[in-house]
């Protein structure tokens, strides 16, 4: 996947990638990626509580529409290696807080 994302960005294409990033480790993939491409980039980071993001969560599997539930157990079981970015990684990241 990593040289075929290389290769879209050297082409002037842009991509989203919406994999995880929740750890330094996986980052630092996706920092291989830009400093072979040289394309600018954003990563978003989605900065509320906990309490935000369940309810949130709660929200959508109540509509029924999105494929997959999420359940309060996943959600903790994700975010408990969840390591907030931080400027030495290089990113140029854009804070959400709502």
């Amino acid at each position: 996947m990593g040289p075929h994302v290389v290769n879209l960005l050297n082409n002037g294409i842009s991509v989203v990638l919406d994999f995880a990033a929740n750890t330094v480790r996986q980052r630092n993939w996706m920092r291989t990626l830009i400093d072979a491409s040289s394309a600018s980039h954003q990563l978003h980071v989605l900065d509320v509580s906990d309490e935000v993001c369940l309810r949130r969560l709660g929200e959508r599997n109540a509509t029924g529409e999105h494929p997959f539930a999420v359940t309060d157990e996943q959600f903790h079981q994700f975010t408990k290696y969840f390591e907030i970015p931080v400027p030495s990684e290089g990113f140029n990241i854009v804070q959400h807080d709502n």
